[in-house]
C-alpha cells in the first residue's frame, strides 16, 4: 500500500466523510420534537456544533506544524486517514487515492507556532478539566482539520487565512511580551 506524503484522495475522504457523519448525527439527533419545543428549529441547535467547528480549525492549525511532538502527531493522524481512506477507496470500491495536497503550504511563523502552542495548552486542559466538553466530537473535529487541512480543495483553503491569522496573533503576542 502506498500512502503519499501530504493528504491523499483517501484521507480527504476520511475528513470528509467525519465531517458529515457529525453534521448528520446533530440533524439527526435534534429531529425529534421535545416536550417544551416551540418547533422553530425541530429541537437542533447550531451551538451544539460549534466545539467540532473550533477543533477542526485548530486541527488544521495543527498540520501546519512542521515539527515536534504535535507535528509528528498529526502527521501520525494524517498518516492514519491517508491509510484508512486508501483502503476504502482501493480495496473497498475499487478506485483509487492520487495525491490532492495543495502546491505550497502556509508556513507558520515563531509567532505562529506560539499561537498552536497555546491552543494546544488550553485543548489538553479543556480535555482534562472539562465535565461538558463534548470529547469525543472535538478528537473528531481534530482528525477533521487534520485531515482536510492541506488539501488543494475548497476545505484547505481555510488553512490559509487561518494559519496567517496565527501568524498575526503570534507576531503581536511575541511584540507584547518583548
Amino acid at each position: 500500500m502506498n500512502i503519499t506524503q501530504g493528504v491523499s484522495l483517501g484521507g480527504a475522504a476520511i475528513g470528509t466523510l467525519i465531517l458529515v457523519l457529525v453534521l448528520q448525527r446533530w440533524w439527526m439527533k435534534g429531529s425529534s420534537k421535545k416536550k417544551g419545543d416551540d418547533g422553530g428549529s425541530g429541537g437542533r441547535n447550531v451551538k451544539e456544533l460549534i466545539p467540532f467547528a473550533l477543533s477542526t480549525l485548530y486541527g488544521m492549525l495543527a498540520i501546519l506544524c512542521s515539527g515536534g511532538l504535535l507535528g509528528a502527531i498529526a502527521n501520525i493522524g494524517l498518516w492514519g486517514s491517508n491509510g484508512l481512506g486508501q483502503i476504502g477507496l482501493v480495496y473497498g470500491v475499487g478506485g483509487t487515492s492520487p495525491n490532492v495536497t495543495r502546491a505550497q503550504s502556509v508556513p507558520l511563523t515563531p509567532g505562529g507556532y506560539v499561537m498552536v502552542f497555546i491552543l494546544t495548552g488550553m485543548i489538553v486542559g479543556a480535555f482534562r478539566w472539562s465535565k461538558k466538553l463534548p470529547k469525543r466530537q472535538v478528537a473528531l473535529g481534530i482528525l477533521c482539520g487534520i485531515s482536510l487541512g492541506l488539501v488543494a480543495g475548497v476545505a484547505g483553503i481555510m488553512a490559509v487565512p487561518l494559519g496567517n491569522v496565527a501568524n498575526l496573533a503570534g507576531a503581536w503576542w511575541t511584540g507584547a511580551v518583548q
